[in-house]
Formats: C-alpha cells, structure tokens, sequence
C-alpha cells in the first residue's frame, strides 16, 4: 500500500481541471520550473508534469521524472510538503506503475529540506479517475490532451510582448528623464512659491514698477536730398536746343535753296527776252 505523499498524489481521486489554463499557465511559468507544455494535471491544488527520460524499452517500459507543485501555500500546512519529484516506471502495455525513488520538498519549486519517501518497490495498477490513471496516459498515450500546451503558447507570446513593452518603457524612461526640467519645475525647486496671502502682501507693500522709455539718441542726420533748383542744363533742355537749332538751320538751307532757284529762274527770262530781242 502507497502512504504519505503516494497516497496523496497518487491514489486519490482526480479533482476537476483548472476552468483558467491561461491563468495557470501563467503561475506555473513565473512560479516554477516546470516546462508548461508536459504538465499532465492543472490543479486545482496541484500541478504534475511528466518528463520522458529516453525512449521506450522493448518491453513496453518507460522511465520518466514526475514533478507535482502545490498551488495553495495551505498545501504544505497540511500535507508537510509543497514539492515532489520521483522517477518511475510506467508500463505502458501492461498499464502499471511502480516508483523507484521520490522526495517531498518543504517548499515550492523543489526548494528548501528535502525528504527522501519510503520506496515503493511494488508495481501497481492506478483505478480510473485518479492522478496516477491520468499520468500514465500522458506517458503512454500519443493522443493524450495536455491541458495547458495551447495556452503555454499564448503565454509565451504575452511574455514576449511584455519584454518588448517593458524595454520601450525604459527607452521612454531614459528619454525623458534626459530632457531639462520645466521652468516651472526649475523655479519652484530653486526658491519654493510664496503663498497668495504671502503674494498679496508682496504687492502691497512694494509699489507696482512703471516702465519708462530709454532716452533715445539723437536721430541720424537726414541724408542730402536733391535740390529742387536745378539752375544747370538738363539733357532733355539740352536735346530741345538742339532741336531747334536743327529745325533752324533746315529751314535757313531750304530759304535758301529757293532764292537760288528763283534767282536762276529769274535769269534764265532775261536772257530769254535778250535773245528775242537781238532777233527781231
């Protein structure tokens, strides 16, 4: 007959899985060392993880380390220990079990005085809808439905995507926290502010300063502006003299030229008329 941790682990009836895998997932990653995707049976009160060591004998034997983890902290009050671990043997053809050493540990994650269980020498076949029952169909059976191996995957994806928020957390932390201070922050560390009736007192007794314009400088000399005499000749008066004077000179030529013609004109009748004369 199994007693101590052996009956309590293993010849008492199964209780209900955990209605939260995720949850429990999560616990059993940031509480133990056990690998999530073998865990066998999700609590309730504990955990047990099945780990194959090596293949298969011939003869339809299988050693494997089994590994319970209590998750009420009252387990160990009542039960003396929180932890167990044994190597066993399971037969996966004849459907028996037999446990070659174990140890209950007083505290979680195979911490703290250990003890090393009677031995149970014995071979023996676990009864339906007991945690032994359970375990040798997860080391036996390839259709076997480890309870947590899909949330196992999803806590592995929140756990990488905290690490990622928790560095760009501190990236934002180490920006910020080199930016200079505000200048409200500035001045109320270097000299606290005054209270308001402190404030109002201030004013009172202090009159309120007017602000009074710099004497300016004498403005700058006006720069020279031109002279609106312009006594000197301008190049449109000079072009218009110039007209004129061509204007002038053209009509003089052309007076000219006609009383050159009428003088030759004039001639050329009285030599007509000498001409006339000297013939008759």
């Amino acid at each position: 007959m199994l007693a101590g941790p052996l009956a309590a682990l293993w010849v008492a009836p199964a209780v209900a899985a955990s209605p939260q895998p995720f949850a429990l997932a999560d616990w059993v990653k940031s509480n133990t060392d056990l690998p999530v995707a073998q865990v066998a049976i999700a609590g309730p009160d504990n955990v047990y993880s099945v780990e194959p060591i090596g293949p298969r004998l011939p003869t339809g034997e299988l050693l494997v380390l089994v590994r319970t983890e209590a998750i009420g902290d009252d387990w160990g009050a009542a039960h003396r220990f929180q932890s167990w671990d044994a190597h066993m043997l399971f037969d996966c053809q004849g459907g028996r079990v037999r446990v070659l050493r174990s140890t209950s540990y007083a505290e979680r994650d195979r911490r703290g005085p250990a003890k090393a269980d009677s031995r149970g020498d014995e071979w023996f076949s676990p009864t339906t809808d007991t945690p032994a029952a359970t375990l040798l169909a997860a080391a036996c059976d390839a259709t076997f439905a480890w309870p947590l191996r899909d949330a196992a995957g999803q806590v592995a994806d929140v756990q990488v995507e905290l690490a990622s928020s928790k560095v760009r957390a501190a990236r934002w932390t180490a920006t910020i926290s080199s930016l200079p201070a505000p200048l409200e922050a500035r001045r109320d560390t270097v000299s606290p502010a005054p209270s308001a009736r402190l404030a109002a007192v201030a004013m009172l007794d202090h009159p309120i300063p007017t602000f009074v314009a710099p004497a300016s400088a004498e403005p700058p000399a006006a720069m020279p502006r031109a002279s609106a005499d312009r006594s000197g000749p301008t190049v449109l008066a000079t072009y218009r003299r110039l007209a004129d004077a061509a204007r002038d000179w053209a009509r003089e030529r052309g007076e000219a030229a006609t009383a050159h013609s009428d003088g030759d004109a004039s001639r050329a009748r009285s030599a007509q008329a000498a001409s006339d004369n000297g013939a008759s």
